[in-house]
């Protein structure tokens, strides 16, 4: 469940998507396996979030909204949780607002997640 904290400003909000950014396209550049558990991402950012914290979902989500209308793909899909290994289901949601059919989630995460690396490292 997600922790309630205050809104980020809009500076903190272009400052952490852009470290978000930076963060997931250097590990699909320069790791055989990117995937990086929420808890690992929120605590490599300048700005205290945690693993479970509403903010940072939403910022992966406009993240990777922004990427895929540019063709990129959804650059958060290497974002997993610990338990199960995948992106939460508000991934499976977001890419659902953009006009994916993820009703075979397993199946729209492999394409997802190969369309990222096939962007990012080529």
């Amino acid at each position: 469940m997600a922790t309630f904290q205050q809104p980020l400003t809009p500076e903190e909000r272009l400052k952490t998507r852009i470290e978000l950014k930076d963060i997931l396209t250097d590990r699909i550049e320069t790791l055989d396996v990117p995937e990086i558990y929420y808890s690992d991402l929120a605590n490599l950012l300048s700005i205290p979030l945690t693993a479970d914290d509403r903010r940072l979902f939403d910022l992966l989500d406009e993240l990777s909204e922004k990427e895929h209308s540019q063709g990129r793909g959804f650059l958060s899909v290497i974002v997993i949780g610990k338990l199960t290994k995948r992106p939460g289901v508000g991934f499976f949601e977001m890419a659902e607002r953009c006009g994916e059919n993820t009703s075979n989630r397993e199946a729209f995460y492999q394409a997802a997640r190969q369309d990222v690396l096939d962007c990012w490292k080529a």
